[in-house]
């Protein structure tokens, strides 16, 4: 299985794993995404016009990030309902399909 590595799934395992509720977002360069966390559970992930688990892959994808917390805040249209460990195996089978 690929191993993945980065600093933003670090930052996000941080405060999915609180149970808080809120958003974080990233920022690498002029670039903005946003992963929103509920109950242990990303809910909704944004991206230059790409929602749910596209947008979710791409800000994976960036590894370094600029990340910023933002507590409470909630998604106004909730795309994605996975625990963290799920999406990081559905991204770590997208590497490995993308390499092949």
């Amino acid at each position: 299985m690929t191993e993945v590595k980065n600093i933003c799934l670090e930052a996000l395992e941080r405060h999915c794993n609180s149970g808080e509720t809120g958003r974080l977002d990233f920022r690498r360069g002029p670039h903005e995404g946003q992963i929103f966390m509920q109950d242990k559970l990303l809910v909704h992930a944004q991206l230059a016009g790409l929602d749910g688990v596209p947008a979710l892959f791409r800000l994976f994808d960036w590894g370094d990030a600029e990340t910023t917390w933002n507590p409470g805040v909630t998604a106004d249209q909730p795309s994605l309902h996975l625990p963290l460990g799920a999406a990081s195996v559905l991204y770590a089978e997208h590497l490995r399909d993308r390499a092949s």
